[in-house]
């Protein structure tokens, strides 16, 4: 993306270590450098450069393998801030590198004001975030159920609305209110390889019962979610949990 190399610093999956926590940590300490991102399954990659606690400058290239730059690559980096999948890296530059890289690639400078944004963004709680926050009590309990089980409890369910192909932070959203209305629902969610990943929600009882989905804690069911897109959502209602 950029014609200058550093010193490679830190290599982590975005499982451990999201983007936005990466992009906020070499921001508030001042570092001089770049930050990757690289998600090889869709062909994205970002690279942000860093002065002491603002963005330079950005290059990166989108799913449909377009260059982009400047604001543009912000933006496309902001899709994927709280992202699981992929692989992040900073690499210690010098002003002098990241110098070079604006005179090759004047596209990709970053202004005061695009910088200023990004960096209030990061700070702000990301999806994931608000809806466990919202949890009531503190810690969800993760039920693993099996299919048929699932679909007993759907049959008491009561159809609210059907979202079109989304991402998974829309999904997620859903939930948070759920959380802060403490309301009980059931989310049917078809992935983009025609799977089913199925939730049943009831935060006044601190108890979220899962299939097609891998997660032991309601943490990890929340990165699953956010970290999908999903070719069709149904939210449904429901009333008191399973005896």
């Amino acid at each position: 993306m950029f014609i200058s190399r550093g010193v490679t610093e830190e290599i982590v999956d975005c499982f451990r270590k999201r983007l936005r926590t990466m992009l906020l940590e070499r921001i508030e300490s001042k570092s001089i450098g770049r930050v990757w991102y690289r998600d090889p399954e869709h062909g994205i990659v970002v690279a942000i450069e860093l002065v002491e606690g603002s963005v330079a400058a950005c290059r990166g290239m989108d799913e449909r393998g377009n260059i982009v730059e400047g604001r543009e690559c912000l933006e496309l980096a902001a899709k994927h801030l709280d992202d699981e999948r992929g692989v992040i890296e900073f690499e210690r530059l010098d002003r002098p590198r990241i110098e070079l890289d604006l005179a090759e690639y004047p596209g990709s400078r970053v202004s005061v004001e695009d910088s200023r944004k990004l960096v209030e963004r990061l700070r702000q709680r990301g999806p994931v975030e608000e809806a466990r926050g919202a949890a009531v009590g503190g810690e969800m309990r993760v039920e693993r159920l099996d299919t048929r089980t699932m679909l007993r409890i759907l049959e008491r369910a009561r159809l609210s609305r059907v979202l079109g192909p989304c991402p998974g932070t829309a999904v997620i959203e859903v939930v948070r209110r759920s959380m802060e209305e403490e309301r009980s629902i059931y989310l049917s969610l078809q992935r983009e390889d025609g799977s089913i990943a199925r939730v049943a929600l009831y935060p006044a009882q601190r108890l979220a019962m899962v299939d097609g989905i891998e997660a032991k804690s309601f943490r990890e069911l929340l990165d699953e979610i956010a970290s999908k897109s999903f070719r069709r959502a149904a939210l449904f209602e429901l009333e008191a949990p399973p005896s």
